[in-house]
């Protein structure tokens, strides 16, 4: 009851359905039933699972996120497998159908040695001969003796159970597994958390060969080849949970595919958080390698499950113990000498510059020609304090590559605090000298929805410092999940994809730096996201029925904060964006230039320590300054809670839903200060006092949604500002 298995597209996508809930058809929002074999998570649908080895089939209805973890939200099929048994038993089914097909498969099940040592075993054989003939290619298709288009799998499809217990378990201790993995006689072997195992499984080397070769386990993997070193075309191995990339495993796989680039991936904490270790463990007496070189065109260092969900998997390069006799891992391109193609550092938790491998000591001074660094951190998915993605605030050891550097993860903060200007992108272009850098081909991608970039001097020894944009080699986009990973929930992640280009650009940036914020440097910002596909103004939006106007029309939020300076404004440059301005300095002011337009935002914010003198100018305007907001507009003075009078210049006109105005913060006003207040006349002679206009609904001649509001630490005396005039409306 409550359980229904849809098929579509013939049998490729299952879709089961539980309690009546159901997912899309291509599942890109994640199932929300998933099938298990044992509990753990498969990426086939059923139909491709076999019933040769399945005892019984277990439908769970949900929520089981508990036990199964996501994408069970109305619940799990879990398939229960067949146990080694103590007779000799087993099966064999042959079937025949239209377009050439064969099937055919069976198993055989029992002792070897009674009660000691039993087996299960299964095989079988498909073969379709399609619905569609191939009239442009006579003959056989898709049949070749060339390596490089065949691959070759292998499954053990033996399972050896030493130790059976023989029904008097409760002489086995609960704590009874050794450090060294080995168990007391009589006793089944155990899970790190004492669940019983089914046992071990071996593999014969010679099937491994020249194959392209993703070997995963729950625990460890150990690889004593007798015959030496294996030879394969590529390597994907890693653990469930913690994982531990060791000396032997380098040693035992040989990378090669001919001419062919390869690659190299070392995974952990695919099914549960877990480190992935570099070294291992080393018997007594025996001296670590002098080298531990990984080689390969390209490599991936995965922690995770690619969405985020194992928040805590980290990669660690010191191995994780740091014993003083540890090797650290050094990467190296496929001759051992040469760089790295493309080296990829990703992992669930959120990273700091320390966790990341550095050129000197990672890379033997070789950079890589393409560096990725991404962090699928999920905030939604923690519930500790909120944390930064990725954080780059040390410049002495700097994370770099020749051709891309590529940070990538929810939020971003680039953070430079020695003193001296951040230079994006030259600061990042270490492989070059300094006089080279700006004809360089090095670029900079940043993916993130929040980016932070901030420059400042902690030790206030020189003079102020300011932030630099490159608009040919810097790239800025948004972070989007479903641009690097399969929101269904693979049981081995999908690749981050180094060459995806997303067309929208992050939610919220962050500029702070101590010095001026010029027209200039907001021109280059604009430039930058405009490459990467511009920002929907209020004026453009897509206009798309089933959305809302938000969605619509969405605006990146802007942060620009000054230390010790001004901020200068051109429309072009600020057009469309939620724009949120504070002045850290009570003397700093903001300059309009207004001979380019009426300034176009989706929402105005203005936050000043000191007073303000809000467009106001040295020399007479020509024409006037126009503010119109989406929304809202709302200035503060006096933040810090110092002086901070609110006055305005000639001929300035706002036009929004809400305007807020506020001199003080709230009676937090100092002792030694006059009472800030709200001015609403202009502060020059004979000119035109600011305007106030709401938007309104043109098919409703009223303004219930509208609101006009002054708030100031100094009394209301005189309430000059409310006498009735056009103006203010």
């Amino acid at each position: 009851p409550n359980f229904n298995m849809g098929r579509n597209l013939g049998r490729r996508l299952d879709a089961p359905t539980i309690r009546g809930q159901f997912g899309t058809l291509l599942n890109t929002t994640g199932p929300n039933a998933s099938f298990f074999v044992d509990g753990v998570y498969v990426t086939e649908t059923s139909s491709n699972l076999s019933s040769n080895y399945v005892e019984r089939v277990e439908i769970l209805r949900g929520p089981q996120a508990a036990l199964f973890g996501r994408a069970t939200f109305s619940g799990a099929i879990n398939y229960i497998t067949r146990k080694p048994s103590n007779e000799l038993e087993g099966q064999f089914n042959f079937r025949a159908g239209s377009h050439e097909t064969l099937e055919g498969s069976g198993w055989v099940s029992g002792p070897i040695i009674d009660d000691t040592l039993l087996f299960f075993a299964s095989a079988g054989i498909q073969q379709y001969g399609g619905e569609w003939r191939n009239n442009l290619q006579p003959g056989d298709v898709n049949t070749t003796n060339d390596p490089a288009l065949s691959q070759d799998f292998f499954n053990g499809p033996f399972i050896w159970s030493p130790n059976v217990p023989t029904g008097n378990e409760a002489d086995c201790p609960p704590g009874y597994r050794t450090a060294s993995g080995e168990t007391e006689a009589g006793c089944p072997f155990q899970g790190s958390d004492n669940s019983k195992l089914g046992g071990e499984e071996t593999i014969d080397s010679t099937k491994l060969e020249n194959t392209f070769l993703s070997i995963h386990a729950r625990n460890q993997i150990e690889t004593n080849f007798t015959d030496g070193d294996v030879q394969v075309r590529g390597l994907d191995i890693g653990g469930l949970g913690d994982f531990t990339y060791t000396y032997a495993h380098n040693d035992s796989f040989k990378v090669d595919d001919g001419g062919n680039e390869t690659k190299i991936v070392i995974r952990a904490g695919m099914a549960g958080s877990g480190d992935l270790t570099f070294g291992g463990a080393l018997d007594d007496g025996e001296a670590p390698p002098d080298t531990f070189k990984i080689s390969a065109d390209e490599i991936r260092l995965v922690a995770g499950d690619g969405l985020g969900g194992n928040i805590g998997s980290r990669i660690v390069l010191s191995n994780g113990n740091e014993a003083d006799d540890v090797t650290p891992p050094v990467f190296t391109g496929r001759m051992g000498s040469e760089s790295v193609k493309r080296f990829v550092f990703r992992q669930d938790d959120a990273i700091d510059q320390n966790d990341i491998a550095q050129v000197d000591e990672h890379f033997a001074g070789n950079a890589p020609g393409v560096y990725v660094v991404h962090s699928d951190y999920d905030s939604d998915l923690d519930t500790t304090a909120p944390q930064i993605a990725i954080t780059i605030n040390n410049f002495d050891d700097l994370v770099t590559a020749t051709d891309r550097l590529i940070l990538s993860g929810e939020s971003v903060t680039i953070a430079k605090r020695d003193g001296t200007d951040l230079d994006l992108v030259n600061d990042f272009d270490q492989t070059r000298a300094p006089d080279d850098r700006p004809l360089s081909p090095f670029k900079l991608e940043l993916r993130t929805t929040a980016l932070n970039l901030e420059a400042n001097d902690d030790n206030d020894l020189n003079d102020p410092v300011g932030i630099t944009l490159d608009e040919t080699r810097l790239t800025i986009t948004d972070y989007a999940r479903n641009q690097t990973e399969d929101e269904a929930a693979q049981s081995v992640p999908v690749e981050f994809d180094i060459d995806a280009t997303a067309d929208t650009t992050p939610t919220e940036m962050l500029l702070f730096q101590e010095r001026d914020i010029d027209v200039g440097t907001l021109t280059s910002l604009r430039t930058v996201l405009n490459r990467s596909g511009g920002i929907t103004s209020h004026n453009n939006p897509a206009n798309d029925p089933e959305l809302s106007n938000d969605q619509n029309e969405r605006a990146m939020t802007l942060f620009l904060v000054t230390e010790q300076g001004n901020i200068e404004l051109d429309p072009m440059a600020v057009d469309g964006l939620d724009l949120r301005l504070t002045l850290l300095d009570e003397d700093a002011n903001i300059e309009f230039n207004r001979d380019a337009g009426a300034y176009d935002l989706a929402n105005l914010s203005v936050n000043t320590n000191g007073s303000l003198v809000f467009g106001g100018s040295t020399e007479p305007p020509t024409v006037a300054l126009n503010i119109n907001s989406d929304s809202l507009i709302q200035i503060v003075t006096g933040a810090g809670g110092g002086a901070g009078d609110l006055s305005f210049g000639e001929d300035v006109n706002f036009k929004a839903n809400q305007i807020l105005l506020q001199a003080g913060v709230d009676g937090t006003l100092a002792d030694n200060h006059e009472s800030p207040k709200v001015d609403l006349s202009s502060n020059v002679a004979d000119a035109d006092d600011p305007t106030f206009t709401f938007f309104q609904d043109d098919d409703e001649a009223n303004t219930a949604d509208t609101i006009f509001e002054i708030r100031q630490d100094a009394g209301y005396t005189g309430c000059a500002f409310l006498r009735p005039r056009t103006e203010h409306r």
